[in-house]
């Protein structure tokens, strides 16, 4: 089908035309012509625009300025400015078209964890006794840093990306801030426990040197003759002293690190050492004069309330009748009355 000599268009009660195909389809962008005014191709026939498709094609053509001028036979006459400015959405890798709320959110929520993460960290490294409280803060400000950066790496499925890429740098860097101090916060001794980590350090030195000395004078009284009368006596009273000796630092050890579970636990085993002891004790003393512990323990003044109650928390326990929890609780009431 060829194309029209010419158009009109109807405009109220005035007709305008012929205008050619180009000139309609200014008028049409201009917003002169709407689909719901008549056009003719022969000034007789008449029908509504929109049954003239090739005058809405949207093919980019120059923008016109219009110029109106005094309603005659003719439509409003255009200036040429120039092409029409391309409108180009706005969807790129930095999502410039608009705010991607998912990857904003994981944003926030990073940015504010990473930051608040910082105040744990420094009071971890500089161990700040008074505010190392606020340690632990870190295993809920890195749970959320984490989060963050689940929704920044969600937030990269849709568009507009600059907060979901910076959300995913923060989200890794405070996760890997908050991993850090928490681990550090559950493996380094607190600067809290300072004097108790004392105390159990001077235990345990004490402990190692009264086991020396236990031995040696257990092998020293085990080589002296059973008629030897005054000095097989001097020598088990020896022995008993130095045995009492080591109990009492089983004692303090133990006592000192009831204050902390993880620290309980591994001091309260090590009573296994102590009845190793007083069996070597036990045995040793029965085989060269035929006496009880708790005859050789009166001998030199002192009373059994300590060994029988360490023995037999140990022994408690071993066998399951109460439970390392228990065993604690019982440390702690106990001192007072020991």
């Amino acid at each position: 089908m060829s194309e029209p000599k010419g158009y009109w268009v109807r405009i109220g009660r005035d007709e305008f035309g012929p205008k050619s195909l180009e000139g309609m389809r200014l008028a049409v962008r201009a917003g002169e012509i709407g689909r719901q005014h008549h056009v003719s191709v022969d000034g007789e026939t008449w029908r509504n625009a929109e049954m003239f498709p090739e005058l809405f094609q949207t093919e980019l053509i120059p923008i016109e300025e219009v110029v109106e001028e005094p309603y005659g036979s003719s439509l409003p006459q255009v200036v040429d400015v120039g092409p029409a400015p391309v409108m180009i959405e706005r969807d790129s890798l930095t999502g410039t078209g608009g705010v991607n709320a998912i990857g904003l959110a994981g944003f926030i929520c990073a940015v504010a964890a990473s930051t608040l993460l910082l105040a744990p960290l420094i009071i971890f490294f500089l161990k700040e006794e008074s505010l190392y409280f606020l340690v632990p803060l870190s295993i809920p400000l890195t749970i959320i840093s984490v989060v963050g950066l689940v929704l920044s790496v969600a937030g990269m499925l849709k568009q507009g990306r600059t907060f979901s890429i910076a959300g995913m740098i923060v989200g890794v860097s405070g996760a890997l801030l908050g991993l850090i101090t928490t681990v550090g916060w559950l493996v380094a001794d607190s600067p809290v426990d300072g004097p108790i980590n004392d105390l159990i350090r001077a235990a345990q030195t004490d402990i190692e040197r009264e086991g020396i000395e236990f031995q040696f004078a257990l092998e020293q009284y085990r080589n002296t003759a059973q008629d030897a009368g005054l000095v097989l006596e001097d020598k088990r009273n020896a022995l008993t002293r130095t045995f009492v000796r080591l109990v009492k630092v089983y004692d303090k050890y133990v006592s000192s690190a009831a204050i902390r579970m993880t620290k309980f636990r591994t001091a309260f085993r090590q009573l296994s050492q102590l009845r190793i002891s007083y069996d070597e004790f036990a045995e040793g003393i029965k085989a060269q004069e035929s006496m009880e512990p708790i005859d050789a323990l009166n001998a030199i003044g002192e009373r059994p309330d300590t060994v029988k109650f360490l023995l037999d928390m140990i022994t408690l326990y071993q066998n399951k009748q109460i439970t390392i929890d228990q065993a604690q609780s019982k440390f702690r009431t106990s001192r007072v009355s020991r």
